[in-house]
């Protein structure tokens, strides 16, 4: 990627369609990434900087550590802040970021029906953090054999 002026707006909407493009889900990205990443444009637009700049986001990963450190936030949001920032990081300067090894199923791009099927499932079933993984890995790998083989929805499979 080239790391010309790009802003934290620009940064953030190009981070969103690689994420897509690499198959993340809609609620991974809009759940988990982005309230996190709104943090971070937030503290950009409270110093009146808006290009994108790792020292900058840097700085306020140092800020969010010192309220971990004060016990002001918990553990995971201090983990899940410092996460983002290492994506945004990782992004801005290669154009891309690996994908974590609880994301295994996210090789298995579905259709915005199938993607709903996969949420609501997991919603409905109130699983724990890695039952829910490991859920939504096996029903995504379902839905995606049946989608390679033509089949829209699951009432389009029969048994010939």
């Amino acid at each position: 990627m080239n790391t010309y002026d790009m802003t934290i707006g620009e940064l953030t909407v190009k981070m969103v369609a690689e994420a897509r493009r690499l198959g993340y889900s809609e609620a991974t990205i809009w759940r988990s990434w982005m309230p996190l990443a709104g943090m971070v444009v937030k503290y950009y637009k409270e110093q009146g900087l808006y290009k994108y700049d790792p020292a900058v986001t840097n700085a306020f990963l140092e800020k969010i550590q010192n309220r971990y450190e004060a016990k002001e936030i918990s553990e995971p949001h201090f983990k899940q802040m410092r996460q983002i920032i290492r994506r945004l990081n990782e992004f801005y300067l290669t154009g891309t970021f690996r994908s974590d090894a609880t994301l295994r199923g996210t090789q298995y791009i579905l259709s915005s029906e199938n993607e709903r099927l996969v949420d609501m499932f997991v919603a409905h079933q109130g699983y724990e953090a890695n039952t829910r993984e490991d859920a939504i890995w096996a029903v995504r790998k379902y839905l995606h054999y049946f989608e390679n083989r033509g089949h829209r929805t699951l009432a389009d499979v029969n048994m010939s």
